[in-house]
């Protein structure tokens, strides 16, 4: 989840034209821990992701959606090459 959930959180953050350290301090998180959730190597938890949410002014709902549908699409490509080497 990481990974792709860290992608989500750069791409709300571009489309507000946030930089990390104003996402960092919007959400009083250090800049360190926020850069490296973009970057995928920590999974926040339930209550960094709502403030992370909040800071993005993005429904915490729609972050996690978001993240589930694109989880689901990289899945679903992984099989589609998977089964052509078959």
């Amino acid at each position: 989840m990481a990974p792709v959930l860290g992608k989500i959180i750069k791409r709300h953050r571009i489309l507000r034209d946030m930089s990390v350290k104003d996402l960092a301090t919007l959400a009083d998180l250090s800049y360190g821990y926020c850069l490296e959730i973009e970057r995928g190597s920590y999974d926040p938890s339930i209550k960094t992701l709502a403030k992370i949410a909040k800071a993005l002014k993005t429904p915490l709902w729609m972050l996690i959606k978001e993240t589930e549908e694109a989880e689901e699409e990289e899945e679903n490509a992984e099989n589609a090459t998977d089964n052509k080497s078959d």
